[in-house]
């Protein structure tokens, strides 16, 4: 049975349960808590995971032994007492985090994260931090939908659906018992992408759940058809949304998005209200933002993964403040960009840095490219490559070209190329920047 409907089956008996409902119970509760509530929430949390970590993972017993650290709290700012930790660590201390005596060790899950960083970690999450993490995601779901409606959905999101050498349709799947469309994104490019619509306009779906990119890939080929397809609801998560990519995906299929930010640590999560704003999901984690060059990075602690804790883990993922009062019913903390990871960027020869969302700039403004990738060789060379329309011109290359190298202050070469499709990775998604850069000096922030 494939992975995907095995997991879709797996959350719907979640689902089903007593303890998932007495957390979503709870979580509708915690949605609408006042500042000093939500406090009082992550101070009790905390304190109960610090004390279980103690006395359960060899790893926090050890280091608050070596710092003489008390991990009964008083207030959420003895925290930072503590240090800071990273992939690095846990990679390297993954058997000493893990809980010697959690009761439900034995149901588990194991999952990889996608090495996005030049470093691929595994994580071990509890069979009650999974129906968690599921009834937050069902609350922003049925928030932003704002109705009980048994909505159909069409997802495209990496899934292993179909063999990847399937050169002809179908490749999707059909999951009855969760009213859902799976679409293989691995296989939408410019030969298959009208198999995609025809099979989108048959099927009708109220909701698209998929990557950004993937997303804006599908609406670029629906506007280029010149069909209509609409989609009254857009959920996207597990890349970084751009403002392009979202203007476009809204106009196309005539509906809205409402993005999600998380990672496979499941330490933070940020979401999109109806009102347009991105919050913090407080009642998910205890996320602290800390000052970096680019911006706040997000340093955060799961607090529901008992099995394996991550307590001040930094994500490597930077957000820009903001003080704006929300009307949409919640206290959560608002966000007002989400500008993704630090290490996503370009690097001059004197150390500058360039964030995706800044080198993405020189391809907004030509309509003509589908997809793009920023590959740095090394100092002085920059390749972009690109998946273009049939309406692509030279004149389109040379604006491309000016354009970053406007950006880039004419300090590394840059040569275009242009591709069929761009590789993507085992989870479906592929590096906007990709790095042959030494792992040591692109870690260096």
């Amino acid at each position: 049975m494939p992975g995907a409907v095995v997991n879709v089956l797996l959350k719907n008996i979640l689902k089903e349960s007593f303890w998932y409902n007495k957390i979503y119970k709870n979580l509708i509760k915690s949605y609408k808590y006042s500042k000093d509530e939500i406090e009082e929430l992550n101070l009790f949390k905390i304190r109960k995971l610090l004390i279980h970590s103690y006395k359960n993972v060899p790893y926090y017993r050890d280091l608050f032994d070596s710092i003489s650290f008390n991990p009964n709290i008083n207030s959420l700012e003895e925290l930072n007492k503590l240090p800071i930790i990273d992939k690095k660590i846990v990679k390297e201390n993954y058997d000493r985090l893990i809980s010697k005596s959690y009761y439900n060790k034995v149901l588990k899950k194991t999952v990889k994260t996608s090495g996005s960083t030049g470093m691929p970690l595994k994580i071990v999450r509890s069979i009650h931090s999974m129906n968690f993490e599921n009834a937050i995601l069902n609350r922003f779901w049925e928030k932003s939908l704002n109705s009980n409606t048994n909505y159909k959905w069409v997802v495209l999101r990496g899934d292993d659906i179909v063999s990847k050498n399937k050169k002809t349709p179908p490749f999707w799947k059909k999951i009855k018992i969760s009213n859902k469309l799976i679409m293989s994104s691995y296989h939408l490019n410019n030969i298959t992408a009208m198999d995609f619509i025809e099979k989108l306009i048959e099927y009708s779906p109220d909701i698209m759940y998929a990557y950004p990119s993937t997303a804006y890939l599908l609406a670029l080929y629906v506007e280029k058809y010149k069909v209509n397809v609409s989609i009254k609801f857009i959920f996207t998560s597990s890349e970084m949304l751009l403002d392009k990519q979202k203007r476009k995906i809204e106009k196309v299929f005539n509906g809205k998005i409402y993005d999600w930010y998380g990672q496979s640590e499941r330490v933070s999560a940020i979401f999109n209200c109806n009102i347009g704003n991105y919050h913090i999901v407080e009642d998910y984690s205890y996320t602290e933002l800390i000052k970096s060059d680019l911006g706040f990075e997000i340093i955060g602690t799961n607090t529901e993964n008992y099995l394996m804790p991550l307590i001040r883990y930094r994500t490597g993922d930077i957000v820009e403040k903001s003080n704006v009062s929300c009307t949409c019913g919640t206290s959560f903390r608002s966000i007002s960009k989400i500008f993704g990871r630090e290490l996503d960027y370009i690097i001059t020869k004197n150390n500058d840095k360039i964030p995706y969302t800044i080198m993405s700039f020189c391809v907004d403004k030509i309509d003509n490219i589908y997809e793009s990738q920023f590959v740095q060789l090394n100092y002085e060379e920059l390749v972009i490559n690109i998946v273009v329309s049939d309406d692509f011109k030279d004149s389109d290359k040379n604006k491309l070209i000016d354009q970053a190298n406007k950006i880039l202050n004419n300090r590394i070469k840059i040569k275009v190329n242009i591709i069929d499709e761009i590789k993507r990775g085992p989870s479906g998604k592929f590096k906007a920047i990709d790095s042959f850069l030494s792992s040591r000096k692109r870690f260096e922030i």
